[in-house]
């Protein structure tokens, strides 16, 4: 899991966007509001040739008024009676990572990584 906390906010489309330019499909999305956050969350999956299996995507958005905290989940992935990963999940984690930093620069929205 990777968690970045931004001091503005990148609009949930754009997130969408760059989840499913990282994922194979975005299977689930959900939001709850309060009148102090909205949160979001994304769910998908991608295929990982270096497994041969997939590997599980989370996305967990809290937006409020002036910040965004976005955690990046991998799970999943693992082959064979060891369950080895071979670093699957990471790099899916830092392609978002990377994707989420790209824009947010653009947009000249601080961020740091948690």
């Amino acid at each position: 899991m990777r968690t970045l906390i931004l001091n503005g906010k990148i609009g949930i489309q754009k997130l969408k966007e760059i989840f499913n330019e990282v994922t194979d499909e975005l299977e689930f999305v959900k939001e709850f509001k309060t009148n102090e956050v909205v949160i979001s969350i994304f769910g998908g999956s991608k295929f990982m040739f270096r497994t041969g299996d997939y590997v599980g995507v989370v996305f967990l958005i809290e937006t409020y008024e002036k910040m965004q905290r976005i955690d990046v989940i991998s799970l999943g992935g693992g082959k064979g009676i060891f369950n080895l990963k071979y670093g699957a999940g990471k790099a899916i984690e830092n392609s978002i990572m990377e994707e989420i930093e790209k824009v947010a620069n653009k947009m000249s929205v601080e961020f740091k990584e948690e």
